[in-house]
């Protein structure tokens, strides 16, 4: 991708020129709903949104600002987030305003969103990999009440085609209620069962089915369809499919709408059980004749998206093949006529660039990338302050990019960039901590801790280490668990030049505050676990896992450096409990150095408390424990234990069933094998050992 002259202006004034600095004030499309229905706003909001719907008929903008107040979809900051993310919480702000306004026909759709977006919730995005049978039960209950609430809006008000466009995405994933086919030709419905497996599931696991309801505020009770209104808008289903009725409706009301055909067609993929085949024919057909060439051409690029946005450059074997399809992206990328097609391609070849490790091609797509104000991961804003400092360090473009990226983050990265800098004075940032500290305030909960130590360490990638250890405090005063991590593994640092003192006693007391928070935090989630797995950060038990294999690193060095014997068995006891749960946590090196500490500990009544453990790993062939059990037969300071031929029969166990390991040899050397009288006394005791008696599972006699 070469750098074309639209691409080095932009450059250019982003160098040279300092765009004013902004607050990272959330942008409504047109309103803060949750807000104004917690102030009980009724009136304002049903005029603005009044106001919106009507303009949204007269010109492509309006449509897309009213389209995007409500839907979900690739679109997270719509009006309608904090109030569907709040729960049954925010359904009781919207059935407070069905009940104060009972005609308003937007307090109606909020439930409609409310309801399609808690029906993704429990299917889980992506592909619902995680999704139970009681999920997919909850998602369908979900569905119905949207449809319900979808019939309501249109009714109070026949031009509401946002209602049929949210209910068109979930019909085709979801599927239609068992009685709505029978209300659209006119029969009676009400008091019809609604999903009859709501019930059933229920009765079989009643406590699972109350948690899982209660995430969204479904009920067995109102699993049935109440009396409804007809609005003479709703035709009776034709032959169609059932997934294009809600569609057909949409078009219905509104003839030219533009905005949810974007939506509906890539659920006709054939990921989604459609077709591309179908697609080209629905945009052939009279529905799509009044779609603008641009308009045309980003529906139909859609096709490529779906053929591309999964495809990976180690994926495609040709190099003509790869050739081409890197060619047809970057012509995508600089002529396709609208935004959303050039975004994706630049989104697909910011990963190719890098994947084939191509520097200089993925600073051109960067440079791109921020000219179409496309928002960048967190990655991919690392790879381009990289490229930046390298190229305009003395210059407005990092300042400039930040703000920029930090608006409308892809990532949380750049809002942690964003606040530091703030914090700092640099880059171009005045210095203002009031205003830094607001920017890190947006991250600073637990959720991104993890991004907290990835941007911590991104410093010492960009050659700023100075950086580091600045940002990691502002963590540590936040109690971010990766920042306080990240903390203790450089005072725990032993190697000269690291970015702060090596002191180890520093580095436990970090660890120990990182332990404790991530220990509430998991404690917290495990007490009022919805059943429910969607996003958000969900690795507290990996943290913990390795937070607990370093502590047990900080009490051997300071049992190493204690030179108060009285204090060594604390230090020993806690070195081997927290072995003990990184272990229990999933640390793969963690158990055969648990295994291995038992005899080096001075306290043997320690020693003694795990002889069980340690005989019954031993019994199974495990080579720590082997080694281990001789050590405790060979301490001759092991009044109790002591007994110098089991030790011998356990070290030619270790030695017989892993011969090439060195772990025998240091270990045992020095009861077996360090001088000619112990190799000889050793050689004695084991001769007569008849290879039917090697222990464990390891062992093919046995």
């Amino acid at each position: 991708m070469e750098l074309n002259d639209a691409v080095i202006n932009a450059t250019a004034t982003m160098c040279n020129s300092k765009m004013e600095e902004n607050s990272g004030q959330r942008e409504w499309f047109i309103a803060d709903i949750a807000s104004q229905l917690q102030a009980k706003h009724y009136d304002e909001l049903d005029a603005l949104f009044n106001h919106a719907l009507a303009e949204s008929f007269t010109s492509r903008e309006a449509e897309r600002r009213y389209f995007h107040a409500w839907t979900q979809m690739c679109n997270p900051l719509n009006d309608m987030e904090p109030l569907v993310e709040a729960g049954p919480e925010g359904l009781a702000l919207i059935k407070a305003w069905q009940n104060a306004r009972p005609r308003s026909t937007h307090a109606w759709l909020a439930e409609v969103q409310y309801w399609n977006h808690r029906a993704w919730l429990y299917r889980s995005y992506g592909w619902a990999r995680d999704t139970t049978d009681a999920m997919w039960v909850c998602a369908s209950a979900c569905n119905e009440q949207m449809v319900i609430a979808a019939i309501n809006a249109i009714d109070c008000e026949p031009r509401q085609w946002m209602a049929a466009s949210l209910a068109s995405t979930n019909a085709q994933v979801f599927g239609e209620p068992d009685w709505l086919a029978d209300f659209l030709e006119g029969e009676e419905t009400a008091g019809a069962a609604g999903v009859p497996k709501l019930a059933k599931f229920h009765l079989r696991s009643p406590q699972e089915m109350d948690a899982l309801m209660a995430y969204s505020g479904l009920s067995v009770d109102k699993a049935v369809c109440p009396s409804l209104p007809r609005p003479q808008v709703l035709p009776a289903p034709d032959n169609e499919s059932p997934q294009k009725y809600w569609i057909t409706v949409c078009l219905a009301i509104f003839p030219t709408a533009y905005h949810a055909l974007d939506e509906y067609l890539p659920f006709r993929m054939p990921r989604w059980r459609g077709s591309h085949q179908e697609i080209e024919e629905f945009l052939a057909s009279p529905s799509c004749a009044h779609l603008s060439d641009s308009e045309r051409e980003h529906l139909e690029l859609l096709i490529w998206w779906d053929e591309c946005r999964d495809l990976r450059i180690k994926d495609i074997d040709s190099p003509a093949t790869l050739e081409k399809t890197i060619a047809k992206a970057e012509a995508i990328a600089c002529h396709a006529r609208n935004q959303g097609d050039r975004h994706n391609a630049l989104e697909w070849l910011l990963d190719c660039y890098d994947d084939s490790k191509n520097e200089e091609a993925l600073w051109r797509c960067i440079q791109r990338v921020v000219m179409e104000k496309k928002s960048l991961s967190n990655y991919f804003t690392y790879q381009a302050l990289k490229f930046a400092l390298r190229d305009f360090p003395d210059s407005h473009w990092i300042y400039n990019f930040i703000c920029q990226n930090s608006q409308q983050a892809e990532g949380w990265a750049p809002l942690i960039y964003r606040g530091y800098f703030q914090h700092a004075g640099l880059f171009g940032f005045e210095k203002n901590e009031q205003q830094g500290n607001a920017w890190l305030a947006k991250v600073s909960a637990i959720k991104y801790s993890a991004t907290w130590k990835w941007t911590i360490r991104s410093f010492g990638w960009l050659n700023r280490p100075e950086y580091c250890v600045a940002l990691a405090e502002a963590g540590a005063q936040r109690n971010i668990p990766g920042a306080l991590q990240w903390l203790g593994d450089e005072y725990n640092n032993r190697v000269d030049g690291t970015l702060v003192p090596y002191q180890t006693a520093t580095a436990l007391d970090c660890y120990q505050r990182a332990a404790q928070i991530l220990l509430e935090q998991i404690a917290h989630r495990d007490s009022t676990r919805s059943l429910i797995a969607n996003g958000g950060y969900s690795e507290y038990e990996a943290d913990l896992r390795d937070i607990h294999f370093s502590l047990a690193i900080c009490n051997q060095r300071l049992c190493e450096e204690e030179s108060d014997c009285a204090k060594w068995p604390g230090y020993e006891k806690n070195l081997l409990d927290n072995l003990w749960q990184a272990h229990q946590l999933g640390h793969e090196q963690a158990w055969a150095l648990f295994m291995l500490n038992i005899f080096e500990v001075t306290d043997l009544t320690l020693a003694h408390a795990h002889l069980a453990l340690v005989q019954e790993e031993a019994n199974k062939g495990t080579l720590q424990a082997m080694v281990t059990l001789s050590r405790l037969y060979g301490n001759k300071q092991d009044k109790t234990l002591f007994n110098i031929k089991q030790s011998a029969r356990w070290a030619h166990f270790a030695e017989a069933l892993y011969p090439d390991s060195d772990v025998v040899r240091d270990c045992l050397a020095v009861v077996h094998f360090d001088t000619f009288w112990k190799r000889l006394r050793y050689a004695w005791h084991t001769a007569r050992i008849p290879a039917s008696e090697l222990p464990g599972e390891v062992n093919p006699m046995v």
